[in-house]
């Protein structure tokens, strides 16, 4: 059904667009025009232009709109030339151009049209293989008979810019731009790029493309690689990165040479805010509530102290007689119960009234000059505060009930409640300058910081036999943080001659102190056959336990890029270090001779037992032991990769991109258990990585696009350490494998595009990959409870359509010119053959990919006047019933159910340039479930969120 609608939806955008015979055609207004005569570009060098591909190819694009100055109106066949040259262009009827072919450097543009006053915009800066929005607004001759001369504002993060860009690219890639942003609800990077074509996000943070899980899509900031703050994982949590701070988020989908080598399905760019060419200064601040949350008291962790700026991990630390203790058989009593009572008093959730949302942000930006020195600069900050519960969560087990009818019931069920407050806030600066006229320095620099303080309260049976009712509480707080420092220099010896170099310092930081776990049981009161007070349930180690985690990681990214007229070549070396650490320890009963825990103290709440006399130096109650889960490992890793493209033009219609990556990986996994065991697994690799672009510009609005690539995916760091670690969510103990091999890809992608205006686009695409030798999670069957590991599958494939339209209504009628209907459609299907597997007797050995959804809808409308600078928009988002584990025989498997997302946004003007923004999201309260064979194994409500925003440009 959803394919029909929105097959009917594509056909009806087509077939009502009167731009659609002029895009045949190729004609029609905003056709350029060029003559052959040779012209002298602004470093002095004289290019054609015309009938010459590799002038074209080392130059840049302009696109824009001009306007009228008073009414906003659209002014059509207006001329834009490049000052000094014949380069020119005319206006069509929304008043949009595109001009392309102008050699890379500073220029002029000039605007003439009968009725305006002739203008002038200077210092228009042009990048080779790049393009740059530039809007006008001219005024009426009869008001300004004089020529106007203007200094360039380039818009930056609009619609119609990245529609260009993505025109003018070599490869497949979406985008999601700030403007954008701005007119929808989103907080932060994940929220965003979850609009993108067949983009879905899981757990708030992780980005799936077109199906494939979180290790098939690699993240970079400003074009370099971020490490990763997830000690499971090597995947960036995109939740990081606030939104204030962005200028757009680029999803590349087809690989080219110049890329890393473990493009496995897609590459995520996240691009801050780069400078305004002319001084620019606003203040937001938004303040909101959640129908769960504000005004309630509800679950809260306790405080320890600088959780309101991400500081809070030193009062949690984790002191030394603990690990001496717990891995001591002489230790005494009194040192024992000193090593109990040095455990952070704070081990049960408690209750507070929470306090309305809020966020402010701040920016500045514009062109200095120190010491006579042109420099453009952008600071940028922003600070977030949220609190966020859950309603009717749900988390179970499944097992079979009855093999000869196939009855699943729920095992070890509990159901509660759970919050988390966050603090989210981060900054950047930016700045360039040139020096001379032919090399520019670029330097970006950003730090993000979050907090987030969990606690949680589920009531339940803790297992199917004893049917014993239990109260598990837990406290969690965990802080993260991302930096990275960019220097870049660009140097062009001539138009078709240029070196690029960078070198990017990345770190990041992810500490887990005091995580609390408590289980308090109801038991039977033998004599009585009552059920008697929650008692503490200390007879196991997960009765009262402690987690402390922490994880470091620092990368050092070199690079470099040579262009000689249609050749690149480059290389990159990238160097990882991550240290991740994971020690758990549990308070238990002694069961040393005639030692007997009174009932009554065990009645006491966590707080009291082990403050009190329970813990006194003579007390001989408790012990504290190590749990066997934990331990750490440490990576080293070394990439060193160089490659080779041509760019070459057959024509005027027909463009290849095509080359090679050659990338060497020396990787070094050093891990240590609880018990001591060492382990070292190592990998050293070369790969050979092909690919092939071709690019057919049907006309001078269509492409057909086809990409061709070998490309590979590499375990992470974590998945060849066998260090154990328990899923708190799961109750599951993970391991890695640490015999686990790289798998190869090997992409196909075919595209066909279409843009009827610099604001309008249709596309239709489908993609193939095929997998040798994938890695999977699995579940492990064992005699004991279930466990979680990684293997390398036999092979896989994924195939999938993606369609995409963004129209203007005023292809229905005039009245409609201020509404555009945006959608996109993806249609996915995986398999994964593990026939060869000999870990677990799988239910299907022929199954979906974990993650993949048969479907990732998006869609929206947005009204803009601008003349009274109103906005609006309406989103929705859904995603297909998606696999998130493989069962084991006899169960079925798990997957996560579709979700209704509806959101809206608001954007108003007030007065004194101050701009008010209305945010709902969740309109529908739509609950997250994950079923396996009809047992709800986990589920929630998040409820409604509404804020009020307000933005100001003194």
């Amino acid at each position: 059904m959803i394919f029909r609608t929105y097959i009917m939806f594509v056909v009806i955008a087509i077939a009502f667009s009167p731009l659609a015979m002029t895009a045949q055609s190729g004609g029609g207004p905003g056709k350029q025009t060029t003559t052959e005569k040779p012209t002298a570009s602004p470093t002095g060098q004289t290019v054609s232009q015309a009938g010459n591909s590799n002038a074209v190819e080392a130059s840049g694009t302009v696109v824009g709109r001009i306007t009228d100055q008073k009414t906003n109106a659209a002014i059509a066949n207006a001329s834009i030339q490049v000052t000094g040259t014949r380069i020119g262009t005319m206006t069509d009827d929304n008043g949009k151009f595109t001009l392309r072919g102008i050699p890379a450097g500073t220029v002029g543009l000039t605007i003439r049209r009968i009725g305006y006053a002739p203008t002038t915009v200077k210092s228009v800066v042009i990048h080779a293989d790049s393009t740059v929005t530039q809007n006008v607004q001219l005024a009426s001759a009869a008001v300004e008979l004089q020529s106007q001369e203007i200094t360039a504002a380039v818009s930056r993060g609009g619609v119609a810019d990245a529609l260009e860009a993505r025109k003018e690219a070599p490869a497949i890639v979406n985008a999601i731009t700030s403007e954008e942003i701005a007119k929808s609800p989103d907080g932060d990077a994940a929220q965003a790029v979850q609009r993108v074509t067949g983009v879905t996000v899981q757990d708030g943070k992780y980005v799936f493309v077109r199906g494939l899980g979180e290790r098939y899509t690699t993240t970079s900031l400003n074009g370099a690689r971020i490490p990763s703050p997830e000690p499971e994982r090597r995947v960036v949590p995109l939740d990081l990165f606030p939104t204030g701070l962005i200028q757009g988020i680029v999803t590349a989908k087809t690989f080219t040479p110049d890329k890393p080598g473990d493009f496995g399905g897609a590459t995520v760019d996240i691009q801050m805010k780069e400078f305004p060419l002319k001084r620019q200064i606003s203040y937001s601040f938004s303040t909101g509530f959640n129908s769960l949350t504000s005004g309630r008291t509800l679950l809260a962790s306790p405080r320890a102290g600088g959780e309101w700026f991400a500081f809070a991990t030193g009062n949690r630390a984790l002191s030394n007689i603990v690990k001496h203790v717990a891995t001591s058989d002489t230790a005494s009593r009194a040192t024992i119960n000193s090593a109990i009572r040095s455990l952070r008093n704070d081990w049960t959730p408690i209750t507070r009234q929470l306090a309305p949302n809020y966020s402010f942000g701040a920016n500045i930006g514009g062109v200095m000059h120190p010491f006579g020195q042109r420099v453009g600069y952008m600071l940028s900050g922003s600070y977030g505060n949220s609190n966020e519960a859950k309603s009717n969560e749900v988390r179970s087990l499944a097992v079979m009930n009855d093999q000869a009818t196939g009855e699943i019931t729920p095992f070890s069920r509990f159901a509660g409640r759970s919050s988390t407050a966050s603090v989210l806030w981060g900054g950047l600066f930016n700045a360039s300058t040139l020096i001379g006229e032919r090399t520019r320095l670029i330097t970006n620099n950003m730090y993000n910081r979050s907090g987030d303080n969990e606690a949680t309260e589920l009531f339940g049976n803790r297992d199917q036999d004893d049917n014993v009712p239990t109260l598990r509480r837990s406290i969690r707080y965990i802080e993260r943080s991302v930096r990275s420092n960019q220097l870049r220099a660009e140097h062009m010896f001539s138009e078709r001659n240029a070196i690029n170099f960078g070198v990017t310092l990345a770190g990041v930081s992810r500490n887990e102190p005091d995580r609390t776990e408590l289980d308090y049981v109801r038991e039977v009161d033998i004599a009585t056959n009552n059920l008697m007070p929650y008692m503490l349930f200390i007879r196991n180690m997960d009765g009262a336990r402690k987690t402390f985690a922490t994880l470091e990681e620092n990368s050092v990214n070199l690079n470099a890029d040579y262009n000689f007229r249609q050749f690149k070549v480059g290389a990159l070396y990238r160097n990882t270090r991550r240290t991740a650490d994971n020690y758990a320890f549990s308070v238990v009963n002694n069961y040393a001779p005639n030692i007997s825990i009174p009932q009554s103290l065990l009645e006491m709440t966590a707080e009291n037992i082990f403050s009190g006399g329970a813990v006194s130096d003579t007390s001989s109650y408790f012990i504290i032991l190590r749990n066997s889960f934990g331990g750490t490992y440490s990576a080293k890793e070394a990439v060193t990769s160089t490659y080779g493209m041509i760019t070459q033009e057959f024509g005027r219609k027909l463009k290849l991109i095509g080359g090679v990556r050659a990338e060497h990986v020396d990787l070094t996994v050093t891990s240590l258990s609880t018990t001591r065991e060492s382990n070292i697994a190592k990998r050293n690799n070369w790969d050979i990585l092909p690919a092939l672009n071709l690019q057919y510009n049907l006309n001078p609005d269509q492409n057909l696009r086809l990409g061709l690539s070998q490309t590979v995916s590499r375990p992470e760091y974590r998945e060849i350490s066998p260090v154990e670690y328990r899923d708190m969510v799961e109750q599951r103990t993970i391991s890695g494998n640490s015999n686990l091999q790289q798998s190869r890809i090997t992409n196909v992608d075919l595209r066909w595009e279409w843009y009827p205006s610099s604001l309008e686009l249709i596309s239709v695409g489908v993609f193939g990959k095929h997998f040798t030798a994938p890695i999977e999670r699995v579940e492990i069957a064992t005699s004991g409870a279930s466990r979680l590991g990684y293997i390398n599958a036999d092979n896989g494939y994924n195939l999938g359509i993606e369609m995409e339209f963004r129209r203007s209504l005023n292809i229905l009628s005039e009245k409609l010119e201020p509404l555009t209907l945006f959608s996109n459609l993806t249609l996915m299907k995986s398999e994964i053959n593990m026939e060869s597997n000999e870990v677990s007797s799988f239910t299907h050995d022929k199954r979906p990919m974990i993650g993949q959804a048969p479907y990732v809808l998006n869609t929206g409308i947005n009204y803009v006047n601008a003349e009274r600078k109103i906005s609006a928009a309406l989103l929705y988002n859904v995603v297909g019933k998606r696999l998130q584990a493989g069962g084991i025989e006899p169960l079925p498997d798990t997957y996560e159910l579709q979700r209704h997302m509806v959101d809206m946004s608001l954007q108003v003007p007030l007065f004194q340039r101050i701009q008010a923004k209305m945010d709902i999201k969740n309109l529908l309260d739509s609950p997250y479930k994950v079923e396996q064979g009809g047992v709800l194994r986990a589920g929630y409500k998040t409820g409604r969120s509404m804020s009020l925003g307000f933005r100001w440009e003194p």
